[in-house]
């Protein structure tokens, strides 16, 4: 969030990277809502909803 503006939603899989409250207590301290998908998916829905599609 240094280098980018600060998104509204961080949408990830549930990998332990990205489940660790040392992580996640950055982004919601920061205000930024958390979406979790199924397991290694993450990618999906963020690559479709760039797009647009579904």
């Amino acid at each position: 969030m240094a280098r980018h503006a600060k998104p509204e939603i961080f949408n990830t899989d549930q990998g332990s990277r990205f489940t660790s409250p040392r992580f996640t207590e950055v982004l919601t301290g920061a205000g930024v809502k958390v979406s979790m998908d199924g397991r290694a998916a993450g990618w999906t829905t963020s690559s479709s909803s760039a797009s647009g599609d579904p």
